[in-house]
């Protein structure tokens, strides 16, 4: 990177430039993401420029142990100078700054070879389905989010997220179209939400005890929309039980991307993540 391009922290007046990138790549990100991404960690997103021109960006969110590195793009007429590569460690050395040890991210194919560059490790791959989801009837059981759920849900997620994400889950619901929970006698046992994308309603995060749980609470997401609908949805390759359920409810599985972790301490992902919010946030 010559000394005339500059990093500095993404704005509310940059999401023009995100989208317009992120739509080129293909990824039908919708602004609320953006905005996310600031609420979240407002020190932590960045854009590449040179004089007025913006040319690239990078996106991180931390939460108190781990962090998840996204949307790393650089405009096509700017790449094979190595700005890719001073974006991301430019992330990783602020995640680093806060103490942060295991930093995540979902690699499509083109970056691989950078990641593995920069000491990244693949832990498994990170599965899409996509498709219309008929004839999953609601029952009784899933109840809507309610604010005052947030402590028990962020325990919860904790125990398979593997992390304390409650300002995170706490702007999720904010954003989400559709928020549902299952309790019993023991406390929470699953819960998921859907928020909408350009052109599907994307799934996510679900997280539940069992295949049963997250079949009832998808069905109570979905049940609302038209049969028309595409929803969409990503999760680790090691929820076996989710990719059993997305392939009995006739999704297609999209190309695959790759979860890769730069950390000492490798653990794989929950077998009860049944889907991710997305490969930026987790």
């Amino acid at each position: 990177m010559t000394s005339s391009h500059c990093i500095r922290q993404m704005t509310a007046n940059d999401f023009d430039f995100a989208l317009c990138q992120t739509s080129r790549e293909g990824w039908g990100v919708p602004r609320e993401v953006f905005e996310l991404c600031l609420a979240h960690d407002p020190n932590s997103t960045f854009v590449m420029q040179q004089g007025d021109e913006l040319f690239g960006l990078v996106t991180a969110i931390c939460y108190v142990e781990t962090a998840w590195i996204g949307h790393l793009i650089v405009s096509p007429e700017h790449r094979y100078q190595g700005l890719g590569a001073a974006l991301m460690v430019h992330a990783i050395q602020h995640v680093k700054s806060k103490g942060i040890d295991s930093i995540l991210l979902d690699a499509d194919p083109p970056g691989i070879k950078l990641y593995k560059r920069l000491g990244f490790s693949h832990v498994t791959d990170s599965l899409r389905f996509a498709g219309q989801i008929h004839g999953n009837r609601p029952d009784e059981r899933p109840q809507p989010i309610q604010p005052a759920d947030l402590v028990d849900l962020t325990e919860f997620d904790r125990q398979h997220f593997g992390d304390d994400r409650q300002k995170m889950l706490r702007l999720l619901l904010r954003y989400a179209t559709a928020a549902y929970l299952i309790r019993n006698e023991k406390g929470i046992v699953g819960y998921g939400m859907t928020w909408s994308y350009d052109s599907s309603v994307r799934l996510g995060p679900i997280v539940a005890t069992d295949e049963t749980i997250a079949r009832s609470i998808i069905a109570s997401l979905t049940h609302s929309h038209d049969d028309s609908t595409t929803f969409t949805v990503g999760l680790p390759a090691t929820s076996v039980a989710g990719v059993a359920l997305y392939e009995s409810l006739k999704m297609q599985q999209t190309p695959a991307s790759f979860r890769m972790i730069l950390s000492t301490n490798v653990r794989p992902p929950s077998a009860h993540i049944y889907a991710i919010a997305n490969g930026a946030i987790g």
